[in-house]
């Protein structure tokens, strides 16, 4: 099992993942079009600068089972817009008053910063550690070329909707201003309209205690199936420090990127074949910009060189006296 850079070829196994992930992973959406355009941005990805974008796949036994996305800045040619959440106090010596009320305020905070992004496991892998694959495979890419993202790293994680794609967030908020379901809303900013109903939604600094219960109880939650890759997120060093989505109000997650366990804990060495059957894992990636791949396997560090048998080697598209950069997973 490894992660490998996109390929055109794998937009059929994209479609059939797109359709298998339901609402609220906005930058999946079953459109077949948009998938293809994602796969060519990523193809791409090896020329261009801040506004790259990648997409990775976990493959087993040359099936593809999951993806995930990087994008090297956001926001430049069109607004990222989020909420930030506050508060504004409001005080009265001579009536005896004095209130804290939470608010939320439409902006741009995080125009520029890169983002993880597309996470995406079918749900009969989700388990074994797989996750933790495609997820910190993305900083290993990172750690290898940091002058090609912002020092600040965002993670938008899912919001809270129910089994049929409704969000109460979105329905008490969203659904006035665009009168469309959040279903709808999620598929029309996935195919490129999200600048577009945000421009719609109110500019002024909302107070949160107008909002019903129900949407004040899903401000900055996770949704369920989430919850895994946001532990994992936050060992890394990310964190929610109030901005969320304003769609689902789901939490948005940012670290410094060079500060990240994975991308500063991880170390490049020069490879040699040997056979390592008591050897330690680590997540191994190859270094490469357009053919990567990352995997987890057993290893031994002896004399600065990292020996891994000659399958992983293979999987991983590197000879003797190749360098590979290495985290171990379970330092002794």
């Amino acid at each position: 099992m490894r992660i490998r850079s996109i390929r055109r070829d794998d937009l059929p196994a994209l479609v059939a993942l797109a359709a298998q992930c339901g609402v609220g992973l906005t930058t999946l959406p079953q459109h077949e079009e948009v998938l293809a355009r994602r796969i060519e941005a990523s193809l791409r990805a090896g020329t261009s600068a801040a506004e790259a974008s990648w997409l990775f796949v976990l493959e087993d036994n040359n099936a593809v089972i999951g993806v995930a996305g990087l994008e090297g800045a956001i926001g430049l040619s069109e607004p990222c817009y989020s909420y930030r959440q506050g508060i504004t106090v409001r005080a009265s010596h001579q009536a005896g008053i004095f209130r804290t009320l939470p608010t939320l305020t439409l902006g741009n905070d995080l125009t520029g910063a890169s983002a993880l992004c597309t996470l995406f496991l079918a749900p009969a892998w989700r388990s074994g550690g797989h996750g933790v694959l495609l997820s910190r495979s993305r900083l290993m890419f990172i750690a290898d070329r940091p002058e090609r993202f912002a020092p600040l790293l965002t993670a938008e994680i899912r919001g809270v909707n129910d089994e049929n794609g409704s969000s109460p967030f979105w329905n008490a908020l969203g659904r006035h201003f665009f009168h469309v379901d959040f279903a709808r809303a999620d598929y029309l900013r996935g195919t490129g309209a999200s600048s577009a109903i945000a421009q719609l939604m109110p500019q002024q600094t909302l107070f949160t205690d107008f909002l019903p219960a129900s949407a004040r109880a899903v401000i900055g939650q996770t949704h369920p199936s989430s919850l895994g890759a946001v532990r994992l997120l936050k060992a890394e060093g990310m964190q929610h420090t109030g901005y969320i989505d304003l769609f689902d109000g789901g939490p948005i997650l940012v670290g410094p990127t060079r500060s990240l366990h994975t991308v500063s804990q991880s170390c490049v060495y020069p490879v040699a074949t040997g056979c390592v059957p008591d050897g330690e894992l680590f997540l191994l990636s190859n270094r490469r910009l357009a053919d990567f791949v990352a995997l987890i396997a057993p290893a031994r560090l002896q004399d600065g060189v990292l020996q891994l048998d000659a399958h992983t080697l293979e999987q991983l598209q590197l000879a003797p006296h190749d360098s590979v950069r290495a985290l171990a997973l379970n330092p002794r």
